[in-house]
């Protein structure tokens, strides 16, 4: 439900990003992937998905108890940051 409001009320639409990956064989894991384009883009926005999701559902209670519904199916949550180094990737030559 929570992506469905994000996709369809337009969170999607003002620019906000994400991706859902899961992982194929081991442990099952799944990952919420937010692209950043540096350090000062991952604070928090004045318009944070909760916000918007308390909005379209009518009640911050609402959204609040969704999110709560969602990490209830979860054992722990982690955080990594990738880097993109220019110097390391592969250029492509276009051919």
């Amino acid at each position: 439900q929570i992506s469905k409001i994000a996709l369809t009320k337009g969170w999607a639409d003002a620019g906000n990003k994400w991706l859902w990956h899961s992982r194929i064989g081991g442990t099952p894991t799944l990952m919420l992937i937010e692209p950043f384009k540096d350090y000062a883009d991952m604070a928090p926005s004045q318009a944070s998905l909760m916000h918007y999701l308390a909005k379209h559902m009518g009640s911050a209670e609402k959204a609040t108890a969704r999110y709560a519904e969602f990490e209830a199916g979860f054992s722990n949550s982690t955080y990594t940051v990738w880097v993109h180094r220019q110097d390391l990737s592969v250029i492509d030559s276009g051919n």
